[in-house]
């Protein structure tokens, strides 16, 4: 209650002052609690188990569990003598709340600053769904898995290799790049029949992986971007020509594996280069945790499927391409839901353009008195300096419907700002009691320009 006291004394303060204070009562009533609390009562355990119950019967009972504790909480705010009007109050599932969000993001539309993009988020393909942060934290466990030193082949030199280190090997289905550190020193060495090139510093710990080499080239990392490799498989090699060549980063480092990382898009800095590097966007696992058909002998099965890992392992020393492997303990992210293992996933969704304000919110926020005063330099002065483009959008049955429109035949989208412009762009009212939320919104159709 000391986080509600304090919102108190400022409104008490004012009012004391003269000044008209409005204290009205909020309740937030969308999202995952409240999904939580119906998928657990009704007994489903994911997003296809809600279709299979049916979408309008959830989400009505999503709509009953809101206000169940209403009367507790406000004879709670009662009690401590907090001033608020609890009779007039505003709640996010009402029709007047979900038009001012649309209101807000047409303002954002047509300002060029909502746009569709991806983001790597973990997630869960048992449940259909991603994860929070906070929710991802809560399932974190120490697993042992096998890790992989492979063997990529550099176009145009026989017999010669990068040498990379994954713990996650059907990533490796979907490589498009390979990482290195621009201003670490890179060596080439020959191994009899063989030359390899990875980090330096990484030498000592694989020396018994290698045997005996003999250093031949020294090199830092820069002199090496742009290098071709062929593919690991030839289903890579046909579903894409514009990847599989060397880039620099600062991100990579020596102190595990071979100083040489492998990217695919699942992960938050594999897709930050791939994006940055204009490399193409290949999931050859969906969002289901298969491996799709085009991955020939691997596909169909699953990416937590240990034998998976060890087929893919095979396969590699089967055809010369696989250095060594190793057994690693790491910690790793479950479903705290079901215990099914996440993975980080390119998800669609839409970003608010925050990063264009950038500049003037750090200069505004100079102007702000801060207590305590560390605040305005440090938690709140780095979140700003380091701020991205706001995702908005979740993959939520309960929730304010985002008001965009997209013609499935020429792609023209359309914003809505409310609910009288949805009637007029329909060419047809609304009924006086119409719920905006899922499936109700979907069964409304405009014609494209």
């Amino acid at each position: 209650m000391l986080q509600s006291a304090l919102k108190d004394l400022w409104p008490k303060y004012y009012t004391m002052k003269g000044y008209r204070v409005l204290r009205k009562a909020g309740w937030d009533t969308h999202g995952l609690p409240i999904e939580l609390t119906a998928e657990k009562e009704l007994g489903l355990k994911s997003k296809r188990d809600i279709v299979d119950y049916g979408v309008e019967k959830y989400i009505d009972y999503c709509r009953k569990t809101v206000f169940r504790y209403k009367d507790a909480w406000t004879n709670a705010i009662r009690r401590i003598g907090r001033f608020l009007d609890t009779d007039n109050y505003y709640a996010t599932l009402h029709q007047e709340y979900i038009q001012t969000d649309w209101w807000v993001l047409k303002q954002a539309w047509d300002k060029g600053l909502l746009y569709q993009g991806h983001k790597i988020m973990p997630y869960c393909s048992r449940c259909g769904t991603s994860l929070s942060a906070h929710e991802t934290a809560q399932g974190y466990q120490d697993i042992t898995d096998i890790s992989l030193y492979v063997k990529f082949p550099i176009e145009g030199q026989k017999d010669t290799y990068f040498i990379a280190w994954t713990t996650t090997a059907w990533t490796l289905l979907s490589n498009v790049a390979l990482a290195i550190n621009p201003d670490l020193q890179y060596v080439t060495i020959d191994v009899g029949k063989e030359r390899y090139i990875l980090a330096e510093a990484c030498l000592e710990a694989l020396k018994e992986m290698l045997g005996e080499f003999r250093i031949i080239e020294k090199r830092v990392g820069r002199e090496l971007a742009g290098i071709r490799y062929k593919p690991l498989w030839n289903f890579q090699a046909k579903s894409d020509d514009t990847g599989h060549y060397v880039i620099i980063d600062e991100y990579v480092t020596a102190e595990d594996g071979s100083g040489v990382v492998h990217l695919a898009l699942y992960g938050e800095d594999d897709f930050r280069l791939i994006k940055t590097n204009n490399l193409p966007m290949v999931q050859n696992v969906d969002a289901d945790g298969h491996c799709i058909e085009l991955t020939d002998q691997f596909a169909g099965r699953h990416f937590s499927d240990p034998e998976l890992d060890i087929d893919i392992l095979k396969d590699l020393a089967a055809k010369d391409l696989l250095l060594g492997k190793a057994k690693i303990t790491h910690s790793y992210p479950f479903c705290y839901r079901c215990d099914a293992r996440l993975m980080y996933f390119a998800k669609s969704c839409w970003f608010l353009r925050t990063s264009s304000f950038k500049d003037r919110m750090l200069k505004i926020n100079e102007d702000i008195n801060w207590y305590p005063e560390y605040i305005k330099d440090g938690r709140f002065g780095n979140w700003l300096e380091n701020n991205v483009d706001w995702a908005i959008s979740r993959e939520r049955y309960w929730g304010s419907p985002l008001p965009i429109w997209t013609c499935g035949k020429c792609s023209h989208r359309v914003c809505v700002g409310s609910l009288a412009e949805l009637a007029e762009l329909c060419g047809k009212p609304l009924p006086e009691d119409f719920d905006p939320h899922k499936p109700y919104i979907d069964r409304f159709e405009l014609p494209c320009s």
